[in-house]
This record gives C-alpha cells, sequence and structure tokens, in this order.
C-alpha cells in the first residue's frame, strides 16, 4: 500500500520537474533570448552552448542531468525510510528516472 502511495506521488513530481525547460530558462535569463527561434530551434544544451554561450550551456547540461539523478535520489531515500522490497523500490526509482 505505501508502494502505490509513494508511486502516486513521487512519479508525477518527477515528471513536472522534468518538464521544466531549462534551456529556455536560462537563455531568457541570460541572454533575454528565446533559444527556440534561434540555432537549431531546440531548448537543450547543445543549442544553449551555440546561441547563449559556454557557461550557459554547462549550466543546462547540469540542470538537465540533475533532474533526473534528483528524483531518482529522492526515491531511493524515501523508499529506504518507507522499508520497500527491493522490487518495489526499483520500480519506483526507474519510474521516477522516466
Amino acid at each position: 500500500m505505501i508502494a502505490l502511495l509513494l508511486f502516486v506521488l513521487l512519479v508525477p513530481t518527477g515528471y513536472l520537474l522534468g518538464a521544466v525547460p531549462w534551456g529556455l530558462v536560462i537563455g531568457k535569463l541570460v541572454k533575454s533570448v528565446d533559444v527556440r527561434q534561434h540555432g537549431s530551434g531546440n531548448v537543450g544544451a547543445t543549442n544553449v552552448l551555440r546561441t547563449v554561450g559556454v557557461k550557459a550551456g554547462v549550466l543546462v547540461l547540469i540542470l538537465d542531468l540533475g533532474k533526473g539523478a534528483l528524483m531518482v535520489v529522492v526515491a531511493h531515500l524515501i523508499g529506504d525510510a518507507a522499508n520497500l522490497e527491493g522490487t518495489y523500490q526499483h520500480s519506483l526509482e526507474a519510474a521516477c528516472a522516466i
């Protein structure tokens, strides 16, 4: 029962965190540029690197990697605290990674 509750709470949180377009946010903050209108039109780190600069591109890369890793770590820690069995905990971590 607790595994289902954690799944229902953590997976949507991970989805919402993953939906943050860091490339767009950093482009607007650093140079007031909509990176979707320049370069490849993608909001990823490579287009930010080309359009805004190296520091901004590296920051976007770190933030994009971090948002996925953060939810896996949170799911792992909460799963440990809730004493979930291995299969349930691994499933929760995998779902949060997606």
